[in-house]
């Protein structure tokens, strides 16, 4: 009755310094022993209510677990002596939540006066006045505290070490508790945030043959089941704000949907909470599939909920990053000569914002202010990336939003034959035809990827050919193509397109003989010996270049006299390929090589390709290893 009129009455605290013997009942029975005070205890629970219980004095007699204070809803407490240990009477077990004071308590006396007195019945009205003065600062601020988030908070500020071991113990279970910690938890800057995390990943984990359960929520009776499966269900939960620093999280048990582990199991909502970081944390909870009862009975019921529709409410205590919410950054990736206004979304009271742009030199700035910008391409021919930076700034500290931003039409680089550079230049007039030329040997397969920046398109088409019947393919920015007589031509052009236009460029190739890649014959341009060896191979530039009119070879050139001419080629770099194409060796040079030794000793026995560069020009040799 007294437990019904203060919830009736709009009490927001009860304290119950009274205790009883469980008498031998599992946990399971007691509410059918004394159902009207389980029934109104979890009234006033369901009503937000705090409720504290003494945890009883019998600790040298049986220390049993007595109630009301066993039960879940209630916060048990136990009494702690002068010097900051626990009382020796007090008693002690797993539901114990926190302790107060409990020896030699001034207080009045039943029929007038005052009175020193101890025991955990004086303990627990202290844990229930720094309830009330938790949920009187929760008031004055605002914060909607329940009746979860006033234990959590008085069991994360308590004084931790004052049991056998550090954080929780059996004998002073979260420790003592501390009004000014508490207070401190909730003061300025700190704000109290509640969400809840639906779902996540489920894993089954284990069957249980048998497995019992000794609870009436969720709908299943406290008995024992058959073949049931647990599930642990996992999942990153990430804050709609992030905070300064890691912030204090815990579970609102009342509006939660989750089970633990165990069996024989408690049926208590949990929810192990790891990896709490300043966005977010890691969460592990289970769920179970009872399939049938002691009555042999089909179920095929899910306890609490299916893992789809499990559920856990939270709350997350600390100073907010205001600038950390800013974002994203609103506005269109390309842009074009018309000006383009980008916005930061979600900038929070508090927070200020600059912003930047580099390369400065491909923009102009017609408007903007902190949070805004527009911007415009200095001319419609520069092309490039730039990065937009906007820094929100709040109590935290500076935070940078950014956003990429690609100028005008795409920028098309290329890398030919297998991966070195190649020249080239855009040709739209097709009767001005590029000179030099890519020359490649005839009998290969020539490969040209291009790789395109303000684009994720492309495409390919072959323009003209001489013979017309070149085999070629192509797969978005990929060619592959096939000249297979000496003197064979053809043009290929690429074509990319992004919201400012299109850029396209031509690609003229040529066969010319290269004496079937043995080395040193025909018009190669590089000397290869020997072409058989276990150990060196030498790769030279000859002083006269061989007798070959190619205007791929652009880099030759006639000295001051009419008998000399010098070969003027270098070496950029060499790859070694085996017979299924794979790389086996590459190297770049940058000092104009004339002479390259190759060591092939490491190599197996086999025929491999060598394509040796200059510039735009390559060759390919066929060498073995003994």
């Amino acid at each position: 009755d007294a437990l019904d009129y203060a919830v009736s009455n709009g009490a927001h605290v009860i304290n119950l310094s009274y205790s009883f013997a469980s008498a031998g009942w599992m946990s399971s029975e007691i509410a059918l022993q004394v159902p009207l005070l389980r029934d109104a205890i979890d009234q006033a629970y369901q009503n937000n209510v705090v409720i504290t219980a003494s945890m009883g004095n019998e600790f040298n007699d049986d220390n049993s677990v007595r109630y009301p204070a066993g039960f879940d809803q209630v916060i048990a407490v136990g009494a702690t002596n002068q010097n900051g240990t626990r009382r020796a009477t007090s008693n002690t077990g797993p539901h114990i939540d926190l302790t107060a004071p409990g020896s030699d308590i001034f207080t009045t006396s039943r029929g007038g006066g005052t009175i020193s007195t101890s025991g955990t019945s004086f303990s627990a009205p202290v844990v229930a006045g720094v309830a009330g003065l938790i949920i009187s600062q929760g008031k004055d601020r605002g914060l909607n505290l329940t009746n979860d988030d006033v234990k959590h908070i008085m069991e994360r500020t308590a004084n931790s070490d004052v049991g056998p071991v550090p954080g929780f113990d059996e004998e002073t279970g979260h420790g003592i508790v501390n009004a000014h910690h508490a207070l401190q938890l909730l003061a300025q800057p700190n704000v109290v945030v509640h969400d809840v995390s639906t779902g996540g990943t489920a894993t089954l984990v284990r069957n249980y043959s048998q497995w019992i359960w000794a609870n009436q929520r969720w709908g299943l009776a406290p008995s024992t089941y058959f073949n049931v499966d647990e599930y642990r269900i996992n999942k990153h939960v990430t804050f709609s704000t992030p905070f300064c620093a890691p912030p204090t999280v815990w579970m609102r048990e009342r509006e939660s949907k989750t089970n633990g582990w165990g069996n024989p199991n408690p049926g208590k909502p949990f929810a192990d909470i790891t990896n709490i970081t300043t966005t977010g944390f890691d969460v592990e909870y289970v769920a179970y599939y009872v399939r049938s009862n002691v009555s042999g009975q089909t179920l095929n019921q899910w306890v609490p909920a299916a893992p789809a529709s499990t559920y856990m409410a939270y709350t997350a205590v600390g100073q907010p990053n205001l600038a950390a919410a800013s974002g994203p950054i609103d506005g269109p990736s390309v842009l074009c000569s018309s000006g383009s206004t980008y916005t930061l979304n979600n900038v929070l009271n508090g927070t200020t914002v600059l912003w930047q742009l580099a390369p400065a030199n491909l923009f102009t700035v017609s408007s903007g202010n902190g949070s805004s910008a527009t911007l415009t391409p200095i001319n419609n021919t520069s092309t490039g990336q730039a990065i937009l930076t906007f820094t929100a700034t709040a109590a935290c500290g500076p935070v940078q939003i950014q956003k990429s931003i690609w100028v005008n039409r795409p920028y098309v680089g290329v890398t030919y034959n297998n991966g070195y550079p190649a020249v080239f230049t855009s040709y739209p007039d097709l009767s001005d035809l590029p000179i030099p030329y890519n020359s490649v040997c005839n009998l290969t397969q020539t490969t040209v990827d291009v790789t395109v920046s303000g684009s994720s398109n492309g495409n390919w088409q072959k323009i003209t050919s001489n013979p017309s019947n070149v085999s070629w393919s192509s797969s978005g920015n990929n060619l592959q193509f096939y000249l297979y007589s000496v003197g064979q031509t053809v043009l290929f052009r690429h074509t990319t397109t992004n919201a400012c236009g299109t850029t396209s460029n031509n690609f003229y190739f040529k066969s010319q003989n290269c004496g079937g890649g043995g080395g040193g014959g025909g018009c190669n341009q590089f000397a290869v010996s020997p072409n058989s060896s276990s150990s060196m191979v030498n790769i030279v530039v000859p002083n006269i270049p061989p007798p070959c009119n190619s205007m791929a070879l652009s880099t030759m050139a006639e000295s001051n006299t009419d008998t000399e001419v010098k070969n003027d080629l270098t070496i950029s770099a060499i790859s070694l390929f085996d017979s299924e194409g794979k790389e086996k060796h590459s190297q770049y040079f940058s000092n104009k090589s004339k002479k390259v030794d190759l060591d092939v000793s490491n190599l197996k026995k086999g025929i491999y390709i060598l394509k040796i560069a200059s510039g735009q020009y390559i060759e390919s040799h066929r060498i073995v290893v003994e």
